[in-house]
């Protein structure tokens, strides 16, 4: 092998060494990124969870103390009574002052009415037409069995009995046999909750909702008039609501505009109500991805420089055993000249006494 063949060998060990080494504080600082990419989201993830049990804490106390109400009123006025006053109208008027200040007790409340076991309104806090139907939910698909719990559900305007979009807070009365028996319900303004949940300060492409048990939208922040009563979350990701206050927490694409959240859901014990808080990922990681590309282009870089300064060192070599070939070469016949003889001779003479080895010279005079 020539010396020009061993140089390039050990300048290809040496820089395969220093590329090896920039591969691997590459994979060092990439397995950093994903790291950090996790922990962005994880920590979006604990606030999305934290925020979403403040909202489910706060809008819970308005909705606990209607349902309190509620039941308190049912316990006053017996099934019968509100059957009764189908045929006595004018008795039954007598309840309308003792609900109005029923109602007075329910923050943001503008109504209260009870109904029979036909859905149909016989008493109200405020003036509805006798025997309008309330348009519940559970009225409108009956169970052989009807569950003695409260109830929470969203009203466009053209199914509400006040024609406004409304939320609806109702108990329904039932038997020891589990039969429906009649009930009663308190209404919010739509708008109420709409502009509670427009307090809160967003980012752009964050989301905050208050859906019912269905994950059917109540209220929405950003608004969207469309998306009421549809799902901002998947399916598949919709907790189970229990009794117990409960919270939870993940990453999903919303159905509505295809973008990934960080989303925290909690709701309060015994509330068929979630609140749910969507922070954007793609939004969170901006800075993460700044430093993704300064740290691409950065290698990138060092690449390019690596690349280049080998390709200087292989020619810079190269040339010098060129300078060197000529200089031990007859240009006009090729072969060796009288000072490569000399080069050649000390270094064989070096060897032959380190290793204690004969050496010979023969010289050969060739004519033609």
């Amino acid at each position: 092998m020539s010396h020009f063949g061993h140089t390039k060998l050990s300048t290809v060990c040496i820089y395969g060494t220093i590329l090896a080494i920039i591969i691997g504080v590459s994979i060092d600082l990439g397995l950093d990124l994903v790291e950090r990419r996790t922990r962005i989201i994880q920590e979006k993830l604990d606030l999305a969870s934290q925020q979403s049990q403040f909202m489910s804490q706060w809008f819970g106390t308005t909705v606990v103390s209607a349902d309190y109400v509620l039941r308190d009123i049912l316990d006053k006025i017996r099934p019968e009574k509100v059957v009764a006053c189908a045929d006595n109208v004018p008795e039954c008027q007598r309840y309308t002052p003792w609900l109005a200040k029923k109602m007075a007790t329910i923050p943001s409340a503008f109504n209260l009415f009870l109904f029979d076991s036909d859905c149909k309104v016989r008493v109200s806090a405020e003036p509805l037409p006798d025997g309008m139907s309330s348009n519940l939910s559970f009225c409108m698909v009956r169970q052989p069995k009807t569950e003695d719990r409260m109830r929470l559900q969203y009203q466009p305007a053209d199914e509400s009995i006040s024609l406004t979009p409304a939320i609806l807070v109702s108990r329904p009365h039932v038997s020891s046999e589990g039969r429906f028996l009649g009930g009663a319900a308190a209404a919010f303004h739509f708008d109420e909750l709409q502009n509670w949940l427009l307090s809160f300060p967003l980012s752009p492409h964050d989301m905050l909702a208050v859906v019912d048990g269905n994950a059917r939208v109540l209220a929405l922040n950003p608004p969207d008039s469309a998306s009421l009563g549809e799902t901002v979350i998947p399916s598949s990701n919709m907790p189970i609501i229990t009794d117990a206050r409960s919270a939870s927490n993940f990453v999903a694409i919303s159905p509505q505009d295809n973008r990934m959240r960080a989303y925290g859901v909690s709701n309060v014990e015994n509330i068929p109500l979630l609140c749910i808080v969507g922070f954007d990922i793609d939004a969170s990681l901006n800075e993460w991805k700044s430093r993704v590309l300064q740290l691409f282009w950065g290698f990138l870089g060092m690449i390019l420089l690596y690349m280049l300064a080998l390709r200087a060192h292989l020619l810079t070599l190269k040339q010098r055993d060129d300078v060197r070939a000529l200089a031990t070469t007859d240009h006009l016949t090729g072969v060796a000249n009288r000072r490569r003889l000399v080069l050649e001779g000390e270094q064989n003479v070096l060897l032959s006494l380190r290793y204690k080895r004969p050496l010979s010279i023969a010289m050969i005079d060739i004519d033609k």
